[in-house]
C-alpha cells in the first residue's frame, strides 16, 4: 500500500543526502579508488543476496567483512556499522533482521555519489 511503501521510505533514508568518500577526490588515485569501490559494491551486494537467498550465512558474514574493510579503505564510512552486525549477525540472526541490514546496505548504495570527472 501507499501508506506501507512511505513508512518504508522514511525508515530507509530515501530522501537522505548523497554519500560523499571523505577521501581527497581532488586526487586522481583516491578518485580511482572510489570509481573501484563503487564498481565493486554492486557485484558485493548481488553476492551477498545470493548468499543469502541460498541459505549460506557464513559466505553472508565473509561478504559483509568484505564489504566493511572495502567501505572503510574508500572513504564510505556509513557501511562500517550495518556491515559489522551483519558480519556478527549473519550465523544466528532473524531473517527480518538481516533482510532489514541488507536493505540499508542497498539504500546506501544508492546514495553514493561518484566523485567529480568519473567515468561510470
Amino acid at each position: 500500500t501507499a501508506t506501507a511503501d512511505q513508512d518504508f521510505c522514511t525508515a530507509t533514508h530515501c530522501e537522505a543526502a548523497p554519500l560523499v568518500s571523505t577521501l581527497p577526490l581532488d586526487d586522481e588515485l583516491f578518485r580511482e579508488i572510489v570509481v573501484d569501490f563503487i564498481a565493486y559494491l554492486d557485484d558485493e551486494l548481488t553476492a551477498m543476496r545470493q548468499a543469502w537467498a541460498t541459505g549460506d550465512r557464513s559466505r553472508l558474514g565473509e561478504l559483509a567483512h568484505s564489504l566493511k574493510g572495502a567501505g572503510g579503505a574508500a572513504g564510505f564510512n556509513a557501511f562500517t556499522q550495518p556491515c559489522q552486525q551483519l558480519q556478527h549477525g549473519a550465523a544466528t540472526a532473524d531473517a527480518c533482521q538481516i533482510e532489514n541490514i541488507l536493505g540499508e546496505l542497498t539504500a546506501l548504495a544508492g546514495r553514493i555519489a561518484p566523485p567529480p570527472g568519473a567515468c561510470l
